[in-house]
């Protein structure tokens, strides 16, 4: 982010999900692909960071990233921070 924003670079927010797999136990809860399971991408540009302050721009990225992956219904996501589809549409 730093980087990006010295640069005035765009960046590239990639997040990916497969319906069935493997959740393996570690800290990044990894979650391998079953063979020919379907896997759901979600890619979004990015304007170049406003500043290289991470305070500021790492909880709009991860709000982003935890979005797309709740709209893909990401097995790694914790059901606690699933909203239901009938209070988030209201």
């Amino acid at each position: 982010m730093k980087i990006a924003a010295h640069a005035n670079a765009h960046m590239i927010l990639a997040s990916t999900t497969a319906g069935a797999g493997v959740g393996l136990p570690s800290w990044d809860r990894t979650h391998l692909p079953a063979p020919f399971s379907r896997v759901a991408m979600s890619v979004d540009l990015w304007p170049p960071p406003t500043t290289g302050n991470t305070e500021i721009e790492l909880p709009r990225i991860e709000r982003a990233l935890m979005k797309a992956s709740v709209g893909m219904r990401s097995p790694i996501i914790p059901q606690e921070l699933v909203v239901p589809t009938e209070v988030a549409d209201s």
